[in-house]
């Protein structure tokens, strides 16, 4: 009963990806009024310092996020002035490495450095280095998507930040603790450990859905 707004959600922004029914854009905003309009629903309305507040954070973290992107593209920039990309794209790709090695190289420092910053950081200061690399290997770009996704989703859950684990507690509130939080974080990482394998062994699994797409 507590989940199944949830699964509304998911119904109708990825409904509405994949009938082409708006963008990825437009379904983060139609999202947000669905989740809106249960909020209301569920709490039969809401308190105006409620939605003064809800709207204050929303305000931040979309600052934060906005801030992490301008800071990734100058990054960018600087890595491609510097020429320091392309060292380490020479450095990965004209050493003889085997291209399974070079996935197991990414796969390694996501997994490292996911473990310490935020997922929005992660991808902001990587992309400009593992894309350009991955895509001169022959990878997908979709697929590589998918895959540092999952990556970062890990890196997400992971102790010592693990910034889902605390969102869950705050979610739960004295229901759980953080340690049970913790401790029971291992299935969810093995099930993300097999699903990387899957992707390895089955690229075709994260291109097939958007590849069928109106």
């Amino acid at each position: 009963r507590l989940i199944i707004p949830l699964f509304i959600v998911i119904l109708v922004m990825i409904g509405g990806l994949y009938g082409g029914y708006f963008t990825p854009t437009e379904a983060g905003g139609i999202g947000a009024v669905v989740t809106f309009i249960m909020a209301v629903i569920r709490n039969r309305g809401l308190k105006p310092r409620i939605l003064f507040q809800t709207l204050l954070e929303t305000v931040n973290l979309t600052a934060m996020i906005f801030a992490i992107i301008i800071g990734g593209l100058l990054f960018a920039r600087f890595l491609a002035l510097s020429g320091v990309s392309d060292e380490i794209k020479s450095l990965l790709t004209d050493n003889g490495l085997e291209v399974w090695v070079v996935l197991l190289i990414v796969t390694v420092i996501y997994l490292i450095f996911g473990m310490l910053m935020d997922a929005p950081s992660l991808l902001a200061i990587s992309l400009p280095i593992t894309h350009p690399v991955m895509m001169s290997l022959g990878f997908d770009p979709l697929w590589f998507g998918v895959y540092v996704i999952v990556l970062a989703e890990i890196g997400a859950i992971t102790p010592p930040v693990g910034m889902n684990c605390f969102v869950v507690k705050g979610a739960a509130g004295d229901l759980v603790r953080l340690e049970e939080i913790f401790r029971g974080l291992w299935p969810f990482i093995a099930t993300c450990a097999l699903m990387l394998l899957l992707l390895v062994l089955f690229p075709q699994m994260a291109t097939y859905l958007p590849m069928s797409m109106r």
